[in-house]
């Protein structure tokens, strides 16, 4: 083990006695009794099993952040042998979801066309009310139209744009989902034509950062 990281802990206290001493007390968890929680019953530091003890979830929040930083960082052999702390502390899932959303590109980085396919996609994904996403793909597809750089061919917004506008004046009703969804998949195949490699290589594992949506298109996975 990383005698590193053993020597930067603070002692551990089971939750359970803790949580009597501060009661005692007429104390609520902080930042300094947290510190001393082990990872894994943090969470009960600030929920009904914490009584009158509870501290706000925001400081659980941020000593799970704390403990998982100085393991975002590292090399690979340094985090290679940190790996079995991280497990005896039930610290290794999150930390490798953290490391995964840290990689993952961000919305706003995106280019206009990669913005689109990422939409595309979010509704090839989940159909449940689709009309608000597909009156932004439309709109989108505009904006690629007017742009050379980031955008898209404008014959390319043209056709695509007006298939799926058409489309929504159709569905649901006339077009069973699983037409929707295929001709929605076979919109967005297309549009990766018209990407740089670098491009696609950003959205081949579909992980983004602050992508809004109502399922878990583009949830980041450890």
């Amino acid at each position: 083990m990383n005698i590193e990281i053993e020597t930067l802990d603070t002692p551990r206290r089971d939750f359970a006695d803790l949580r009597r001493e501060l009661v005692a007390e007429g104390k609520k968890f902080s930042e300094k009794t947290l510190a001393a929680i082990p990872y894994s019953q943090l969470h009960l530091c600030c929920i009904g099993n914490a009584g009158p003890t509870a501290c706000l979830p925001r400081l659980v929040q941020q000593e799970k952040r704390n403990r998982r930083e100085r393991f975002l960082n590292m090399e690979p052999e340094e985090f290679k042998a940190s790996v079995t702390y991280l497990k005896i502390e039930q610290m290794y899932d999150d930390v490798m979801y953290a490391i995964s959303y840290r990689l993952a590109p961000k919305w706003e980085i995106l280019s206009d066309r990669q913005k689109l396919w990422a939409k595309l996609t979010c509704l090839y994904n989940h159909i449940d009310n689709p009309m608000p996403r597909i009156d932004e793909v439309v709109e989108m597809f505009a904006q690629c139209a007017a742009n050379p750089v980031g955008g898209l061919p404008v014959d390319v917004c043209r056709v695509y744009g007006s298939k799926l506008k058409g489309m929504a004046t159709v569905y649901p009703g006339k077009v069973s989902d699983e037409l929707f969804r295929e001709k929605t998949g076979e919109i967005a195949e297309t549009l990766l034509e018209f990407m740089q490699p670098e491009e696609r290589k950003m959205l081949e594992k579909e992980q983004l950062q602050d992508f809004t949506c109502t399922s878990d298109c583009f949830r980041v996975l450890a």
